[in-house]
């Protein structure tokens, strides 16, 4: 091993020691090293793709908020049916059956079939029509209709059937059929509570508060009626049930996986907090050196340079170019690059004017270096230490300015940032609805990755920068 290498093993084995003795400094690196094993890790920890809409109920909390009562978790979907076909009578039955056995009422409840009907010669056309008509049957054997108004089948295109607990239609409807008396729509009557209850052992079997859940084997029956209901070909059926809960930190207010998002977010994070700071770091660093080294006039204007740049705000400036050209993460990442170096400049000036007045750099002159050179052999390694103290303080000021254009609604919309999380959740009123988990774990997670930077910073900056290490 050369001589050289000796020397950069022996500062770095020094650093490393002193490092390991800084509490603050290991605090941050732990939060971190937390951090990059889910970046790494994020395609294995993950069921969902952040892309992916609809695949949970709608702000649904995690499972393991609900304690004590067995819960319906995700959704649920039952595509098994039995048809039974009456040719005498002229009507035909398609059954969906699914058990309900938990305690709590489902979100919500959705059915839909899908049908086609033959054009069959022969028959009149006033009576190629076929009628349908849908019920739920409880355990109870008790049955609900849950179509509001008989549906018309006609011969010929395929026909889908589609019924959910979240219309308004079957709300009211339902509280027609059981003569609630609901003057405001938007009472606390739900179709999925009223098509669960248990009657008989509810105290108002219409809020889910004071209702119990009849559990068993519930159908859903769809009865075809006509002429023609010979030539009616099933092609789907299914049931879906939205549970109360959802996963390991539950969804957002357009059932995405709050978990699949911030995991998915952590390495964007951590690439948008990197890169900017590595612009801004390298930009100002090698601008610094040159307005200190060449000084004179050339100093003086891009200082000048400086003290302009600085003084315009920057959220205001990047929130003016996200409103009109709508750039992607890596644009925003050049963008708070390009306009974060200022601060690191001033500081690299300042400590070239020191250097460049130092015997090396004077005996370098005489052995005939030139400018470059002297630049960026022998002043940029010496500056090179403080640079990383920077680099590390300005990662969080990179996330937390994305996070706050995500926020705006003016951040890469194709990219889940947890800034996107936020601005969805402000969105879905998520705060006022007392969904925490789609705001509290992404705002803690931007605040625990900027902190660990800090503390990384603070920690390199007392080791590398004698001037300011505690006495």
């Amino acid at each position: 091993m050369s001589i050289k290498y000796k020397i950069i093993f022996r500062n770095l084995r020094g650093f490393l020691s002193q490092f390991v003795r800084h509490r603050v400094g290991m605090f941050g690196a732990f939060l971190l090293s937390i951090f990059l094993i889910i970046s790494i890790l994020a395609p294995f920890i993950t069921e969902h793709s952040p892309r992916e809409w609809h695949i949970a109920p709608r702000m649904a909390p995690p499972t393991w908020v609900i304690q004590g009562k067995k819960a319906p978790s995700g959704i649920i979907e039952v595509t098994e049916s039995d048809v039974r076909l009456y040719k005498l009578n002229r009507v035909m039955n398609v059954t969906v059956r699914f058990k309900y056995d938990y305690d709590l009422f489902p979100s919500s409840f959705s059915t839909k079939i899908k049908v086609k009907l033959a054009d069959v010669e022969g028959i009149p056309p006033e009576l190629k029509k076929v009628i349908c008509v849908a019920y739920l049957k409880k355990p109870s054997n008790t049955e609900i209709p849950i179509l509001k108004v008989p549906k018309v089948i006609e011969p010929g295109a395929e026909t889908q059937i589609s019924i959910s607990s979240r219309s308004k239609d079957l709300k009211l409807f339902l509280n027609s059929y059981f003569n609630l008396t609901v003057s405001d729509p938007e009472t606390k009557v739900f179709p999925a509570v009223i098509l669960f209850a248990d009657m008989d052992k509810s105290t108002n079997p219409y809020d889910s508060d004071s209702s119990v859940v009849e559990k068993g084997y519930y159908e859903v029956i769809f009865t075809f009626m006509g002429y023609n209901v010979i030539g009616l070909e099933v092609k789907e059926t299914k049931v879906q049930i939205e549970g109360v809960t959802f996963g390991l930190m539950g969804s957002d207010g357009e059932g995405r996986d709050v978990w699949s998002l911030l995991v998915w977010g952590t390495p964007i994070a951590f690439a948008i907090g990197v890169l900017s700071s590595i612009v801004s770091t390298a930009f100002g660093v090698i601008y610094g050196i040159i307005s200190g080294y060449i000084g004179g006039k050339v100093d003086e204007v891009m200082m000048r340079i400086v003290d302009i740049l600085i003084a315009i705000p920057k959220i205001p400036i990047l929130i003016i170019i996200a409103f009109l050209y709508r750039p992607s993460v890596w644009t925003i990442v050049l963008l708070i690059g390009f306009l974060g170096w200022m601060g690191i400049s001033r500081v690299s000036r300042s400590m070239c004017l020191q250097f460049k007045e130092m015997t090396f750099v004077e005996a370098s002159k005489v052995l005939g270096a030139g400018k470059l050179r002297i630049m960026f052999r022998h002043i940029l390694p010496n500056i090179l230490p403080y640079a990383y103290a920077s680099l590390a303080l300005g990662v969080p000021d990179a996330i937390l300015t994305e996070a706050s254009l995500s926020f705006l609604g003016l951040g890469d919309p194709t990219a889940p940032t947890w800034g996107l999380i936020l601005y969805w959740a402000r969105l879905d009123q998520a705060f006022f609805k007392g969904a925490w988990w789609t705001v509290i774990p992404p705002g803690l997670a931007i605040a625990l990755l900027s902190v660990s930077f800090i503390f990384i910073g603070h920690a390199l900056n007392e080791i590398l920068n004698p001037r300011i290490k505690r006495l």
